[in-house]
């Protein structure tokens, strides 16, 4: 667009000014009486700006507007974590009546459930569903010994009669509990499957409680 010169008698310096509608203001360089008039209209050109800006900032506005703040930000847990949860388990000489915790172990395939006995004792029993039957876990080939690498994945144990033989020194079992007649899930060695039995026989199927001293941490939704 051709500038527009303005010449006022007597004024001569406003001939000096382009007024250009549509164009560029003056260079923020001009010197001398150009300066007034430079300096009334360079707002103008900032304030545009600050228009365009804030016009940005609206449109940022509204799209943070557009996110949903409501959306849960708590923890989620996962099913291998350890988590308050009440279950029915068959009443024997050694029950426990304290907190319990339950957790998938995906190397069994089952879900673990543990009940507080004291301290950091407990008696562990086995489900294949999160909502059970949770059953006692037995053993063939002791009462118990193996059965904290359910509670502490870390556990080993070299000699299966010796509950410390991996370097637990504080580890310990409770008196054997035979349980006969009784549905459960049994193993005889460290890092076995366990097997789920019906009915078990005689003597042989164990159990005791079991204190691997640890105390799992719960995770909490």
């Amino acid at each position: 667009m051709r500038p527009i010169q303005l010449c006022i008698p007597l004024l001569s310096f406003a001939c000096a000014v382009d007024l250009n509608v549509g164009g560029s203001t003056p260079s923020p360089d001009a010197t001398g009486p150009d300066d007034a008039l430079a300096g009334n209209l360079s707002p103008i050109r900032y304030d545009d700006t600050d228009l365009a800006d804030t016009a940005e900032q609206e449109d940022s506005d509204t799209a943070a507007d557009d996110v949903d703040t409501d959306a849960p930000n708590g923890q989620t847990c996962t099913p291998d974590e350890w988590v308050a949860s009440n279950f029915s388990f068959p009443p024997d000489a050694l029950s426990c009546s304290g907190a319990q915790i339950v957790r998938f172990d995906a190397v069994q395939g089952l879900w673990v459930g543990l009940v507080h006995c004291g301290g950091t004792a407990m008696r562990i029993y086995l489900s294949a569903t999160e909502t059970g039957p949770y059953l006692p876990a037995l053993d063939v080939a002791g009462n118990g010994q193996d059965h904290c690498e359910l509670i502490d994945p870390t556990f080993t144990i070299p000699n299966e009669d010796d509950i410390t033989s991996g370097g637990c020194t504080a580890c310990a079992t409770s008196v054997n509990l035979p349980l006969e007649g009784v549905s459960g899930w049994y193993r005889a060695f460290f890092g076995e499957a366990f097997t789920y039995v019906d009915t078990t026989g005689p003597w042989s199927w164990q159990t005791s409680r079991i204190d691997c001293a640890t105390d799992p941490a719960v995770c909490v939704p």
